[in-house]
């Protein structure tokens, strides 16, 4: 069983790659001005080409591991599987809050958050537009 999961994470290596490089041409094709829509059309082609067979054989690798288990197991993999995606999205959203925070901590500190006020409210004015001694009217 273990073997076949090994199969499914070398699969998944090689498709990620084979689809970033597509990604890439079509990229590369959009920045290229001389590009037609043929070269378009390919690229998108070899994109979606890539995405279905990794589909198709990640589908195929997954049937070929599970023939190997009872149901029971078959079900607690799924379930397992279930947490572990789960619990990944979690971490990736606490790391994505953090950056956050730091970014906001920095601002913070350069004096560009958003609890700051505007400019004039930094530089002796408040947000009407007074300045020191003045009445925060404009005009005569």
């Amino acid at each position: 069983f273990f073997a076949r999961l090994r199969k499914i994470e070398d699969a998944t290596v090689s498709f990620n790659q084979e689809e970033r490089e597509a990604l890439k041409d079509i990229a590369r094709l959009l920045d290229d001005k001389r590009a037609d829509e043929a070269d378009l059309t390919k690229a998108l082609d070899r994109y979606e080409r890539v995405r279905r067979e990794r589909h198709e054989e990640t589908i195929r690798l997954r049937r070929e591991a599970a023939s190997l288990l009872s149901a029971r197991q078959r079900c607690q993999f799924v379930v397992f599987e279930e947490r572990f995606r789960s619990e990944l999205r979690d971490m990736v959203t606490r790391v994505r809050e953090m950056r956050a925070e730091r970014r906001e901590d920095e601002l913070d500190r350069f004096g560009e958050g958003r609890d700051r006020g505007s400019f004039g409210e930094r530089n002796g004015g408040d947000r009407m537009g007074e300045r020191q001694g003045g009445s925060g009217r404009r005009g005569p």
